[in-house]
């Protein structure tokens, strides 16, 4: 994720299917300025996402299916007024 929000054009990013191995995740202030999109699929071993206030504030569409060891959303979730649709299946895929 460091590297990927750098990327001051990015509008979407899909992890899916083991993409993403670790068991932390962090959004950095500032990161993903113009991201509109963002999907989680398959990621089995993440376990904890931080959003610092600041990260992706104009992210609309925030989508998360399967990822069995995500105990909670992050607090910094409701820093990000754009927000417009949050999908959540916890079903297995």
């Amino acid at each position: 994720m460091p590297i990927l929000e750098k990327l001051l054009h990015l509008k979407i990013v899909r992890l899916s299917d083991r993409s993403f191995g670790g068991s932390r995740m962090i959004c950095s202030m500032d990161g993903f300025p113009q991201l509109l999109e963002l999907q989680f699929v398959g990621l089995e071993e993440w376990e904890e996402w931080t959003v610092e206030e600041g990260s992706m504030p104009l992210l609309h569409t925030l989508l998360i299916g399967y990822c069995p060891k995500l105990k909670e959303l992050p607090d910094g979730l409701p820093f990000i007024n754009s927000l417009k649709v949050l999908s959540f299946s916890l079903n297995a895929r």
